[in-house]
């Protein structure tokens, strides 16, 4: 691949801060992916053909937040003749979306938080103290509840990572690893090991734009491309792509003040147990 860089200069964090615009920094990233034989896809996409031989760019989002990017984000994927994997939390529901997402041929699951909830639920101090037993139980309940009122055909699902979690140092899908998914009514979750493993993932995470050109890792999209990895998972919460007015006025302060980040030696890390 050509090396192309449209995206690691102070004044292009300045203008996607300033214009709130860097929806179409995303477009870009799928238009470079095009260009250079990727095929676009989501995660049941890849999943279905990932013994493949072909490049796949597997586009994925967590909907953090209940917020219009999301559907903005949809919008720009289904001009540009592609489907994304879309996971919601139960705050961020949004039927009328979802529903648009599936007629579109779009894959939409499950954003569970399960061991978090069990955290606060219970009070809980010390990662011993939980019961991994009880909380697949909830887990499978959880994920028949998503499919009876919103996706029948969802096939996986994926964990959230909140405060409780990084407190205690342990990752939801634990309780999905090494386990018999059809136990569960799912053909995966999204942080499959044999899937990063065998498919030997690039796994990307998008971050606020004024840290490390809005990329929480080393890794991002067009380093993966000038790479050629061959199999390159893009996660991107929308919240991250399109700000509301008062996050937007927040990240001009904060720009001005100098709190940017332009490094970081941080690396993905698949599960915490």
């Amino acid at each position: 691949m050509k090396k192309v860089n449209f995206d690691n200069t102070k004044l292009f964090v300045a203008k996607t801060i300033l214009l709130n615009n860097r929806l179409s920094t995303y477009k870009k990233y799928i238009l470079e992916a095009k260009k250079n034989g990727y095929k676009i896809c989501s995660l049941q996409e890849y999943w279905n053909e990932r013994d493949n031989v072909d490049k796949h760019f597997i586009l994925r989002h967590d909907v953090d937040d209940l917020i219009p990017a999301t559907r903005k984000m949809f919008e720009i994927e289904k001009k540009l003749g592609v489907h994304a994997t879309y996971y919601f939390r139960w705050s961020t529901i949004d039927k009328d979306l979802i529903n648009d997402m599936l007629n579109s041929g779009f894959e939409v699951g499950l954003h569970y938080e399960t061991v978090a909830t069990y955290i606060r639920e219970h009070q809980i101090r010390d990662k011993n103290d939980l019961s991994i037993s009880e909380m697949q139980s909830v887990l499978k309940k959880e994920i028949q509840n998503f499919k009876s009122n919103y996706n029948s055909e969802m096939v996986s699902c994926c964990s959230h990572g909140a405060k409780e979690n990084i407190e205690l140092d342990i990752s939801s899908n634990i309780l999905l690893e090494d386990v018999e998914y059809s136990e569960y009514d799912i053909l995966f979750e999204a942080y499959d090991k044999n899937m990063y493993e065998k498919g030997k993932i690039y796994h990307i995470m998008d971050g606020n734009i004024r840290n490390n050109f809005g990329f929480s890792y080393k890794s991002n999209p067009l380093k993966g491309m000038q790479e050629n990895c061959q199999n390159i998972v893009f996660l991107a919460h929308p919240v991250h792509w399109k700000f509301d007015i008062i996050s937007w006025f927040v990240n001009i302060v904060y720009f001005l003040c100098g709190k940017n980040k332009y490094s970081t030696e941080r690396e993905f890390r698949r599960i915490a147990k």
